[in-house]
This record gives C-alpha cells, structure tokens and sequence, in this order.
C-alpha cells in the first residue's frame, strides 16, 4: 500500500468529518429518500444477523473497496483495510448462541454523488458461548457508497454514549408502562409538576419523561427511543 493511501486510511475519519463542514453537510438536513434507501440495506442486514450469519453480513453489505474502516465498541484497536474488517466479520469459530439487531432512526446525507453520512441506533440481544444473555444500544456512525444500485458500508464506527448516560437510559427504558397513570393517581398534580420540571426538559429534549420507555415497554418492541445528550 502507498504512502498516501495509508495516511488516508489512518485519518479517514478526521477527513469525513473536515468533509462535510467545509461543504456545509453538517448542518443540513437528513434526505428522507436516501434514508429509506439505506434503509432497505439496514433491513436486510437485520434478516442476515437473524441467521447469525456475520459472514454474509461482511460478503453482502460491505464494498469490495479494499481501503475499509471498522471501529468495534469492544476492541480499541480500529480496523484499517479489507482482511482485518473481513477477519472481524469472519470469526473463525461460532461464539454465540443467538444473536439480533434491530435499527432505528436512520438518517442519512449525501457527501458526493455516490457516497452518504449515515447515522442510526442499533439495538442488540445476544447471547455469547459461556456467558448469560444480555443486551444493549449504540450509536453507530457510517459511510456508505452506491454500487451496483444499492448502498453497501465503506466504514462503519460503533459510538456508544458514556456508561453514565447508558445506564440512565437503561434504568428509563426499564420503567414499567403502568406507572405514568399510577402517578397520575397517586398525585393529580403531576403532569403539571413535571411540565414545570425545566431540568426534566432539559435532559429530555421536552416532553414527558416517560414517553419513549413507555410507549417501548407497552409495544414489547426492543427498539430505542432517541435519547437526549447529557446536559
């Protein structure tokens, strides 16, 4: 690999980023066309991890470009290149008993004609060989590039929040869905207390506190809300 192209690939997310505020990018709007195209590629990503089939995740919604990024939320190390991403996707051995993704609020931007900004959640349930099921979210942050009529991942970085707010979010997310009309009972003044509550807004970007937790608790769907950023 030439020169150039290894510092491209070691400052590829630094470029991203220089990209779209130069051009303007950052602060326009997510194009709800090229988001419900992404999707369509997110959606199958989901079927395929259903199989547990990691490999054809790599093999199908990745680019055949060789100069790929991966950065995983469990390995400090970043990936750079083709083999080490396909080698993080190729496992040579099973280690997990059941496994699922779920995506949600997808956005999406273009940077060039052929290339997007990508932002979205992902929601997992897993259950690794020796270890109890669990679960959890992330943020993930990617490019995508148009081959063939579809977009496929060109790089792909896992932005998990601080375990401060994490755990925040976990505890609302646990709330059972009964109790806005328990406190309702309990204290009939309590819509107007919280509405008055200016640091419950501030947290939650407006609104009730239990609305997104709720509303999951009540539909049985392991998706999540869009959580504010700590104030």
């Amino acid at each position: 690999m030439s020169a150039p192209a290894r510092i491209l690939m070691r400052d590829f997310p630094r470029f991203v980023l220089t990209l779209l505020l130069v051009s303007g990018a950052a602060s326009a709007a997510s194009d709800p066309k090229l988001a419900a195209e992404v999707e369509a590629t997110l959606r199958q990503g989901e079927a395929l991890y259903d199989r547990n089939d990691s490999e054809a995740f790599f093999n199908q919604l990745w680019s055949g470009d060789q100069n790929l990024v991966f950065m995983s939320e469990q390995f400090y190390p970043v990936f750079y290149g083709r083999r080490p991403v396909e080698a993080y996707f190729k496992p040579p051995m099973k280690n997990l008993y059941a496994y699922r993704e779920r995506y949600s609020d997808i956005e999406a931007m273009y940077i060039d004609s052929d290339l997007a900004a990508v932002t979205y959640h992902v929601r997992y349930d897993m259950h690794a060989i020796t270890r109890t099921p669990l679960g959890g979210w992330s943020r993930i942050f990617a490019i995508m590039k148009k081959e063939q009529g579809r977009w496929v991942f060109v790089a792909q970085f896992e932005t998990p929040m601080s375990m401060i707010s994490q755990s925040r979010w976990t505890h609302e997310a646990a709330l059972s869905s009964d109790f806005p009309e328990f406190a309702r009972k309990q204290n009939p003044d309590y819509d107007k207390q919280v509405a008055r509550d200016r640091k419950i807004a501030a947290r939650k970007g407006g609104g009730v506190p239990w609305v997104s937790a709720g509303e999951n608790v009540q539909q049985g769907v392991p998706r999540p809300a869009s959580p504010a950023p700590p104030p």
